[in-house]
């Protein structure tokens, strides 16, 4: 899930990730919000531009971890360890 998913999720989505009911702009549903410890809770708070991180951690400490989005556009291009027989003009 990438971050800006994440964050259109938060802004728009009615499902939780347990798949009950959310509200517009809440991680997630209030069986899920309250059993996260409290120092998860307050990070999905801080304004630090850090909310999908917390996110993402909250998500693991409730047993349903997402990986981190991956980027082919940024994809590191393999690169060969062996001479190259080319010549350059």
């Amino acid at each position: 899930m990438t971050d800006q998913e994440i964050y259109a999720d938060l802004v728009r989505g009615t499902t939780c990730a347990c798949t009950a009911a959310k509200k517009p702009r809440m991680s997630f549903c209030r069986g899920c919000y309250g059993r996260l410890p409290g120092g998860v809770q307050q990070a999905l708070y801080d304004r630090d531009g850090g909310y999908p991180d917390a996110y993402r951690r909250a998500r693991t400490v409730l047993g349903m971890p997402i990986q981190p989005a991956t980027r082919p556009d940024r994809s590191p291009t393999p690169v060969s360890l062996e001479p190259s027989t080319q010549t350059h003009k």
